[in-house]
């Protein structure tokens, strides 16, 4: 019986029921594969991404996937990336076209964006956003709160 109730307390507490959203910091980065002298073409991101609660979590990465992208891009239009990977191959992908383009010229290009959860309660979520992106040698910065 001692086994049995040892055995349920384990299960118990492997297979809890969650109602709380869980955020788990993920890092994407990706330097540019042309030879280049230091400091390399770089981009960075640090985003918190939702767990736990299938529904909600899933609203949330899209939401704020969606304000990434209209913040990181080089060109008339945001970049048709699905998925954070894809938009840091993009960013780094315009640099390198650009290069290619243009051997001779040299100029920075580099992004970094670190999002950070400021206030969670049951019915309010805010992410602060850092963000700082350089091409041609223009620095872009953009700090803010985004409510969810």
């Amino acid at each position: 019986m001692k086994y049995i109730v040892l055995f349920s307390l384990i299960l118990f507490s492997i297979t809890r029921c969650s109602n709380e959203l869980v955020f788990e910091y993920q890092n994407f980065v990706t330097t540019t594969t042309l030879h280049c002298k230091k400091p390399c073409p770089t981009i960075s991101l640090k985003i918190p991404i939702a767990k736990e609660l299938p529904i909600a979590a899933d609203s949330i990465n899209k939401k704020v996937f969606s304000v990434l992208k209209k913040i990181i891009y080089f060109g008339e239009k945001p970049y048709t990336a699905s998925n954070y990977k894809e938009l840091t191959t993009a960013f780094i992908g315009s640099y390198e076209k650009f290069q290619n383009d243009f051997p001779n010229d040299t100029f920075g290009w580099e992004a970094q964006v670190e999002e950070s959860i400021k206030y969670k309660s049951e019915n309010i979520l805010n992410y602060k956003s850092m963000s700082d992106h350089q091409s041609f040698g223009l620095i872009y910065s953009n700090r803010g709160l985004l409510g969810i």
